[in-house]
């Protein structure tokens, strides 16, 4: 009984004891001295460089190997390029679509990147830098063998077609060619 009434004895004294902080006293750790702000510049950022010209590649066995098979038509524009435009009507693969794209669009270099987040009956897609109309760039679908890209409100900005391996080739609803290639 004595054990039982020294625990009670305890119990009460560990109740009585102050852990709570006093109102209107703050107790909290010293507000820290605002650090020394440097000055911040603003610079151009120098223009992204030109994309590689159509057919060059870093790896040229692995662009020979996807391209063995391309059964294509190949024509050339007054400029001398040579564009293959696929005959093939399988519908693009969406997965393996997904990821940046560089991408050259009236004289100028962006990114786009394409993702499998859905948004209604498309999926959200990101420009970074680029020019006119491809700049509102924010969702993604595929027609079949075709890809579109889309502005906020579903409306398409550009269709493209799979022109090779991780390239694609199209324009813009306004005439302007565009290429997505990685």
């Amino acid at each position: 009984m004595k054990a039982g009434a020294a625990v009670v004895a305890l119990l009460l004294v560990a109740g009585c004891s102050r852990s709570m902080p006093e109102m209107g006293r703050d107790t909290g750790p010293a507000p820290l001295p605002p650090a020394p702000a440097g000055r911040v510049s603003a610079d151009q950022l120098p223009p992204p460089p030109p994309p590689p010209p159509p057919g060059a590649s870093t790896n040229a066995s692995a662009d020979f190997n996807a391209s063995a098979g391309n059964d294509g038509d190949a024509t050339a524009d007054a400029g001398g390029n040579t564009q293959v435009a696929s005959t093939s009507s399988e519908p693009l693969s969406r997965t393996s679509m997904t990821g940046f794209y560089q991408v050259s669009a009236s004289g100028g270099n962006c990114r786009v990147g394409l993702t499998l987040t859905q948004y209604d009956e498309n999926y959200n897609a990101a420009s970074m830098g680029c020019p006119g109309r491809l700049a509102d760039v924010r969702r993604w679908s595929t027609t079949g063998n075709q890809l579109q890209l889309k502005d906020t409100s579903a409306n398409v900005i550009a269709t493209l077609t799979s022109s090779g391996k991780n390239r694609f080739t199209g324009q813009t609803t306004t005439g302007v060619p565009v290429e997505l290639y990685r």
